[in-house]
């Protein structure tokens, strides 16, 4: 299975749900036919403004709320204060699942295409960086001095050099690392996630 799929892609937000979010906040409480007759036809189609609205509801940034025949709208409070429970849970199960992909590639990354080897080995770093990102947040939000989180965030260092010395050591290094660095070094981050990247399977 590959656990990178599963994380959110919290970037794909919409002109069209910001919209939708700008509605509610000057209007609290509107039902949903409220919602159509002030986005539709002005800022976008009705099938549109039923997505944005299902988008929204599924990210758990508004509510649903049914007052008599009607569906009302409002803001989801708790996603104004972030837990950091919940973050530091997030920040170690995507890491563990982040180590499990790394010993997949350590031991398929030579069958690999070069544009594989690139993918994989730039998509895997990002996720390194989104979690050292997460652990910074966690710091500012806990004790910034706390051991536990200065050890993940050298695991995380150490994952990121050891991908780099994978790529350093092949045979396609004179390809793969110009090219990964170029990347890395631009922040263009998102071609990671765009190249074929190959699907590992845990052996039984």
């Amino acid at each position: 299975m590959d656990y990178a799929q599963l994380r959110p892609n919290s970037s794909e937000m919409t002109q069209y749900e910001f919209k939708i979010l700008e509605i509610i906040q000057k209007n609290p409480d509107i039902h949903h036919n409220g919602i159509l007759d002030l986005s539709v036809p002005k800022y976008m189609a009705k099938k549109t403004a039923q997505r944005a609205i299902q988008s929204l509801i599924s990210r758990g940034l508004i509510f649903v709320n049914k007052v008599g025949r009607q569906t009302q709208y409002s803001f989801n409070e708790g996603k104004e204060q972030i837990n950091p429970d919940d973050l530091r849970k997030s920040v170690l199960v995507w890491s563990m699942f982040d180590e499990h992909d790394t010993k997949m590639l350590e031991k398929r990354y030579s069958e690999l295409s070069t544009m594989q080897k690139t993918g994989e080995a730039l998509f895997q770093i990002q996720l390194a960086l989104q979690n050292i990102s997460q652990l910074s947040l966690l710091e500012s939000l806990e004790n910034p001095s706390e051991e536990s989180l200065k050890k993940e965030r050298i695991k995380l260092k150490k994952r990121i050099r050891k991908i780099i010395n994978l790529v350093r050591k092949d045979k396609d290094y004179k390809i793969v690392y110009p090219v990964m660095m170029q990347i890395l070094s631009s922040r263009k981050l998102e071609f990671s996630l765009n190249v074929d990247r190959p699907e590992f399977k845990i052996k039984k």
